[in-house]
């Protein structure tokens, strides 16, 4: 269900039809499809196939979430929490899920959990650590851009290059070595 789901939605202009692939993704996803419930999450708050429905959206990124430790979900979460969309503005809420998504290897939560350290948004400021975020993020840059074009891991270790000493940089460098490589 979620392979015909996904053939409906990125399928040429032609044959595609957003609408059958939104009731296959939701199909897949009630059953339990982690995937399919973070695709069916996104497609509600789009809008795409469906009728925009941030409240659904919300609760079927949780439901990835937590069920699948989807990090793509989990930074979802984080967006809307940092954004106060279809939920009140929750910088606590925000960063926990930005957090567990760079932990589960999104590499855009990779890049905020570094910008949250750089400036001390729900955590304490500290710039080796960000540095160190902003290394593991620029390990797969393209799709930390492609998730959020502004947010460019190399342009924010380039400005942190100019505040660090070279033993910081080496401390961060030593901390994002030891980190396994979770490409996603």
């Amino acid at each position: 269900q979620f392979k015909l789901a996904r053939l409906y939605e990125t399928a040429t202009p032609i044959v595609a039809d957003l609408g059958l692939a939104a009731q296959w993704m939701e199909r897949a996803a009630l059953k339990g499809h982690i995937k399919a419930q973070y695709y069916y999450a996104t497609m509600l708050e789009q809008g795409r196939g469906v009728s925009r429905n941030i409240k659904s959206a919300i609760l079927w990124y949780q439901r990835a979430s937590r069920n699948g430790e989807d990090a793509d979900a989990q930074y979802a979460l984080g967006r809307l929490y940092a954004a106060g969309i279809g939920v009140g503005n929750d910088v606590i809420q925000s960063s926990d899920w930005y957090q567990r998504a760079a932990l589960g290897g999104n590499p855009a939560a990779q890049y905020m959990v570094g910008r949250m350290h750089e400036t001390g948004w729900g955590v304490r400021a500290d710039p080796i650590k960000a540095y160190m975020w902003y290394l593991l993020a620029n390990k797969h840059r393209e799709r930390a851009i492609s998730i959020d074009p502004k947010n460019d891991p190399q342009e924010a270790l380039r400005q942190l290059d100019s505040i660090l000493n070279n033993s910081q940089r080496s401390a961060a460098v030593k901390m994002a070595a030891r980190w396994p490589d979770i490409p996603r």
